[in-house]
């Protein structure tokens, strides 16, 4: 009785695998790459331009862009008002334009600003460390949100012309959406 329980137990493990690994080898491959990996866009630093003296006409330099995560800020009004109030201040924009982009809850990161200066993204990395919002959950205890569940900070570049519009014509331009 005991060697049919085996030989049962092992002929049920078999189809099993059978089916995992023959049948539904295409779905579960595809399955696995969706997991495994996904489309970054990478901002590619552009090389310095210089005229035949060597001087810089064009050059790259680090920036960096504000995001705000729409799907976090949707959890509660609250905090979204909050996120809201700090980033106009921070970045000396109105109100209405982060509103905009911290309502769009269907998305995961949305950019508030493109190309923000190091002095700003210090101001902005600060802000992450601090407290947003506390929230009691069901069984009373209290969590502190920061600032962070909700803010991002992605890096970017920014391309610099230290003689303004001399030779525009031939260096060309690009702009927020890298597009000349």
């Amino acid at each position: 009785f005991m060697g049919l329980l085996g030989v049962l137990v092992f002929l049920a493990l078999f189809v099993k695998l059978f089916d995992l690994q023959v049948m539904q080898h295409e779905e579960l491959e595809e399955k696995a790459l969706r997991q495994q990996t996904r489309s970054v866009e990478v901002n590619a630093s552009r090389g310095t331009i210089y005229d035949r003296n060597g001087k810089e006409l064009a050059k790259s330099a680090s920036a960096w862009k504000i995001v705000v995560y729409p799907n976090k800020l949707s959890e509660s009004d609250n905090a979204r008002e909050i996120v809201v109030k700090k980033l106009a201040e921070i970045l000396k924009t109105d109100e209405e334009t982060v509103r905009a982009k911290a309502e769009l809850s269907q998305y995961g990161n949305m950019v508030v600003k493109y190309r923000v200066e190091k002095d700003v993204r210090d101001k902005i990395l600060l802000l992450l460390e601090e407290t947003c919002e506390t929230v009691k959950t069901e069984d009373g205890t209290a969590i502190e949100r920061k600032f962070a569940r909700y803010i991002g900070v992605e890096n970017d570049v920014k391309r610099y012309y230290p003689y303004n519009s001399l030779a525009c014509h031939i260096l060309g331009f690009t702009g927020t959406d890298n597009v000349g």
